[in-house]
Formats: C-alpha cells, sequence, structure tokens
C-alpha cells in the first residue's frame, strides 16, 4: 500500500526533555558558542532547546535557506509544495502534532486505503485483480517476515523476495505485481531491493493515528522553531578540529570557534566524506557511517488544467517487465491544493537514472504513464521535478538498513564524541530514522547531553 510510516507506542521524549529543560540554568561563562552544523529540522530543535536553557548557539547551514530535507518551494506563488518531507506520519503522540498547532499550520489527512489500481495496459483493475495484488504483497511480507525471525546471515530484500515469490519463474501480469509489490518497498524505503536488509528493513518504530499533509507546506514548522535563532545560510562547514579545550568549525566564511558542536550532517553527507574530521572520528562512528544505506525518494509535480484522474488519495499503476519501478505510485494533491495537482514518486535506482534527464525529460517519462492509464491527457501546466541524490549538501533523501547493518549503528552514529560532537539528525534515532519526527527527537536528546 502506499507510503506508511511504521506505527509504535507513543513518545514521551518530547515531553520529558520539555521538563528537563525548565530546570536547567545557563552554563556558567562558556567562552565559546555551540555551533550547530545544519539547519534542518533536527539541527533547528536543539538549538532551540539550548537556546531555552540559556546556552549562546550559532547555527551554519550550507544552503541559502534553513530547512535541509524540508523544503517547500514557493516557485509557484500561488500554490507551495513541498520538495522533500510532505507528511506527518502518525499524529498521536507526534511532537510535530502541536508544533503544527503552534505554527497555526492547516493540516489535511490523507487514507492510505483510498487507492485506484491499473494494469500495465492502463486498465482500470478490477475488485478480482487487485486482491491478486494484495496477495503478492501479503506473501512477500510474510516471507520478510519469515526470514527475520529466523537465525543466521542478513540477506537482502531481493534475495528473499527471489525465494519467497519464485521470481525467476514469473512473466506476465504475475511479474508485474511481484515488480509493483517490490516498488512499493522501495518508495516507501528509499534504498534498492538489492540493498535493503531482509531481516531489518522495517524495524523501525511508528505512530498512531492519520497521516497528514500541509497545504501551506511544511515550511511553516521550520520558520517556527527556527525563530529568535543564530542561523548563517551560505556558510558551507569543510572541517570540523577538536582539541582538548574546544572544537575549530572550518567553513567557508572563515573558523569559528565553538565549545561544543552538534552535527546533523544528512549520513549521504557524512558517508561521502564532504567534510574532514580532525582527528578522524572513532571508529565505530565510522563504521556505522559506512554500515547504513542512504536512499533517493525523488518527485515529480504537475499541475494540469483539469482533474483527470479518479478522485482516491492514491494511484497505483503496474509497469511492463520492460520498465520495472517506473512512477508505480501517484498521489492525488487536488483536494489539499485546491487545484489539479498530481504527485508522481520515483525511488532507488529508477530514482537515479532519472535525475540524470532533464526536467522536461523527466516530465515527458511521468506523462507517458499516466496517457497509459489515461489516454489523452493533457500538457501539464507546470512541473517540478526533485534531485535529492544530487543534492551536494544532501545525497540522498532519507537512511535505510542496509544488508547486514548491525543492530547497533543507528546508537553508534549517535553516540558522543569526546563529549565535544554529538550527531543528529534521522539517521542517529534508534527508533524513528527516516522521519521527520524522528529527525525532531534527535536535536533534542543531542541538546540533553550537552545539558546534562
Amino acid at each position: 500500500m502506499p507510503m506508511h510510516r511504521r506505527t509504535f507506542l507513543g513518545m514521551a521524549l518530547a515531553a520529558a526533555a520539555a521538563g528537563t529543560l525548565a530546570a536547567c540554568s545557563p552554563a556558567a561563562n562558556e567562552e565559546h558558542p555551540i555551533v550547530v552544523i545544519g539547519a534542518g529540522i533536527a539541527g533547528l530543535s536543539a538549538a532551540r532547546r539550548l537556546v531555552q536553557a540559556g546556552r549562546r548557539v550559532i547555527v551554519l547551514e550550507a544552503r541559502d535557506r534553513i530547512g535541509g530535507r524540508v523544503w517547500t518551494s514557493d516557485t509557484w506563488a500561488d500554490l507551495p509544495v513541498d520538495l522533500g518531507a510532505s507528511w506527518i506520519h502518525g499524529t498521536r503522540g507526534n511532537p510535530l502534532t502541536a508544533l503544527a498547532r503552534e505554527a497555526g499550520a492547516e493540516t489535511v489527512e490523507t487514507d492510505g486505503d483510498s487507492i485506484s489500481y491499473f494494469r500495465s495496459d492502463g486498465a482500470e483493475m478490477t475488485d478480482a485483480e487487485a486482491t491478486l495484488l494484495e496477495d503478492t504483497q501479503t506473501r512477500l511480507t510474510d516471507g520478510l517476515a519469515s526470514f527475520a525471525a529466523t537465525s543466521g546471515p542478513d540477506a537482502t530484500v531481493l534475495a528473499v523476495a527471489t525465494a519467497t515469490l519464485g521470481l525467476s519463474q514469473l512473466s506476465g501480469e504475475d511479474r508485474e505485481r511481484a515488480d509493483y509489490a517490490l516498488t512499493e518497498l522501495e518508495l516507501e524505503y528509499a534504498g534498492s531491493i538489492s540493498r535493503l536488509s531482509a531481516r531489518s528493513y522495517d524495524a523501525d518504530d511508528a505512530l498512531g493515528g492519520p497521516d497528514v499533509l500541509f497545504p501551506g507546506g511544511f515550511g511553516r514548522l521550520i520558520a517556527h522553531i527556527a525563530r529568535g535563532l543564530d542561523v548563517r545560510t551560505a556558510t558551507t562547514v569543510t572541517a570540523v578540529r577538536r582539541d582538548a579545550r574546544g572544537v575549530d568549525v572550518i567553513t567557508s566564511n572563515g573558523v569559528v570557534r565553538a565549545s561544543r558542536v552538534v552535527v546533523t550532517l544528512p549520513l549521504g553527507v557524512l558517508q561521502h566524506g564532504d567534510v574532514a574530521f580532525e582527528p578522524p572520528l572513532p571508529d565505530r562512528t565510522r563504521a556505522a557511517i559506512a554500515a547504513l544505506g542512504t536512499g533517493v525518494l525523488d518527485k515529480c509535480f504537475l499541475r494540469f488544467p483539469e482533474v483527470f484522474w479518479p478522485q482516491t488519495d492514491w494511484i497505483g499503476t503496474l509497469s511492463d517487465t520492460d520498465h520495472p519501478g517506473a512512477w508505480n505510485q501517484w498521489v492525488d494533491l487536488s483536494r489539499a491544493a485546491g487545484q489539479p495537482l498530481l504527485l508522481g514518486f520515483s525511488a532507488a535506482t529508477v530514482a537515479q537514472r532519472l535525475e540524470s534527464l532533464t526536467d522536461a525529460d523527466v516530465v515527458m517519462d511521468a506523462l507517458r504513464r499516466l496517457r497509459t492509464v489515461f489516454g489523452n491527457v493533457p500538457d501539464p501546466i507546470a512541473a517540478q521535478v526533485t534531485r535529492w541524490a544530487s543534492d551536494p549538501f544532501s545525497r540522498g533523501s532519507y537512511s535505510f538498513w542496509a544488508e547486514g547493518a548491525p543492530g547497533s549503528c543507528r546508537a553508534d552514529l549517535a553516540a558522543p564524541v569526546d563529549d565535544l560532537l554529538h550527531f543528529a539528525g534521522e539517521a542517529t534515532h534508534e527508533r524513528f530514522a527516516s522521519t521527520v519526527h524522528g529527525a525532531y527527537e534527535s536535536g533534542i536528546r543531542a541538546a540533553q547531553e550537552i545539558l546534562g
């Protein structure tokens, strides 16, 4: 089914952090400020908590905007769209729900069960055909669950699916259904099935309650959290040098001396080595960085002169076997946007292939699929396309559990270094990785380590 984040029992950390902060007193005459690297939601939540506790904080951001992988585009003056994170995935106990209320941000629910399915030839599925697809999805997830319950070495989702579904023997519509079920996992977790861990791909928890979108954009929350903070944009960090007395943060605009540093660099940036750490990070930190995967989930927003698609929240389309994984899922944003707007997704290797194309070619690729399904589809009046893997300040969309990644690697990545470096970001959250609320809580946790 469409991209659901996992459900979980509750979230006491935010409330506990707020209570602890109220009891904290400012540090005694710190000579240098605390520096937060990155003005995404993890960095901003850390900075906000530290400032609330009376600390002096500087936030350094390489981009010319705040928000990181939360990015509300204002390219269309009458229609903001979220190029990065879009949903609060589960509103019950979610700290973002309260933030949305504080920020006065309107929300609109989407229903994962409100979906129309179409065959690869464009015909809408009958109830019997939809049942066959759902049976394939169930067989896949049951097979992965059975594997996860066994002992022994890890394997990829693709390897387990090959055995569970008998991929090598499938053809025609049977193979198309299997490809759709596998692509659905890539769209959910952003990692290729050839790298996703069959044992741990779904190891994280999730929230109860509905998924909600922001008609006015997720950026309303970012602006709310950042209010009053000292954020310095267009400042690229190139090195972090620590010694016994503090840390020098080397940037494109000079050196900033810090008493402590909160590092919220995305996992993809850490993996690429864009920022040098001197002396090198501990072995367990570097091993965790290498073990996890950085996935890619890209978007293609298409504005049309009129709605021609069914009025369900989601549209699922099977691809023919020559183009597996291409434009399998769409979300109808016309209700939230108040205008005819479709959003198509691409993930993993398909997204990486599309990122090498021009925007016009990506749009034509998406239109070919829509025209197969809906016939004489008009040209869009406007489009926006993302390329998160190509973004040098993110190098991907969010982290995933890669084959063989040890269960301790997120905690290892989050562990402070020499009581000087504190790591935050969605990849560091042990229970809610790959989510905005996980990133938000990780920033609070890093702030609490400093204040503790």
